[in-house]
């Protein structure tokens, strides 16, 4: 049970103090960091009655899209340029 206090104990309050600008005597000569909203602008949810239906939509757009596909985007990203971003 004390261990568990301890991986559950609550952090020093003052770190959670949005008003506490401490930091900023350590924060010198470091590079500004933009953090830049990498979300698809819009999402849509596109149904078909069947398989043939997702076919033709697949041709139409140019991309394969299969039963497993869970979302693609358009034009298509580079994988090597995509970011994963963890929600959890």
């Amino acid at each position: 049970m004390e261990i568990q206090k301890e991986l559950f104990e609550l952090p020093d309050p003052k770190v959670l103090n949005k008003d506490d600008e401490s930091w900023r005597s350590e924060w010198k000569q470091m590079p500004e960091y933009i953090c830049e909203n990498k979300e698809a602008i819009k999402q849509i949810v596109i149904s078909f009655e069947t398989e043939d239906d997702m076919k033709k939509f697949s041709d139409l757009i140019g991309r394969n899209i299969t039963m497993e596909t869970k979302g693609i985007f358009f034009p298509v990203i580079d994988k090597d340029k995509m970011e994963y971003i963890d929600e959890t």
